[in-house]
């Protein structure tokens, strides 16, 4: 029993490190720690929900397009929260079978107090994402990007 409580410690201080909000950078690493860890759980606290609901949706498209009656199930995603479980679900499992990806290059570029852009490198490729600022906390936000007038 103390075995298992000391390795539930020792992986919840390593999780605690790869969870961190502090700044736009620390948001898009935690978002591939989640992403490479299929952990939707973390992926929602990392994200505004608009942009989490599209990511799902994204990856549930993926799964949808092989399998008629989940796409049906897809359809109906925000509407119940049984569906969005099983929809949820089923991106875990699909995330949880692709390879990992990583990261360098993390560069941050300002776009006024509470919005920034983070260029990157996703294996090699040039990427961007969008962060907001959510009191202390940034969290990956599609929208983020968007002009405002």
């Amino acid at each position: 029993m103390k075995f298992i409580f000391c390795i539930g410690l020792f992986l919840s201080i390593l999780g605690a490190r790869e969870i961190s909000l502090e700044t736009p950078k620390d948001a898009v690493n935690s978002y591939y720690y989640a992403m490479n860890h299929a952990d939707l759980d973390l992926l929602k606290k990392v994200m505004v929900k608009d942009s989490y609901d599209e990511t799902v949706q994204v990856w549930a498209l993926s799964i949808a397009l092989n399998d008629k009656v989940f796409h049906t199930l897809l359809k109906q995603y925000g509407t119940d929260p049984k569906v969005d479980k099983e929809v949820e679900e089923a991106v875990h499992k699909k995330l949880f079978t692709a390879p990992a990806k990583t990261l360098s290059d993390l560069e941050t570029t300002p776009l006024g107090k509470s919005r920034a852009i983070i260029r990157y490198k996703e294996n090699g490729k040039k990427k961007q994402l969008f962060a907001s600022l959510h009191g202390a906390t940034w969290k990956i936000d599609y929208m983020a990007g968007r002009k405002i007038d």
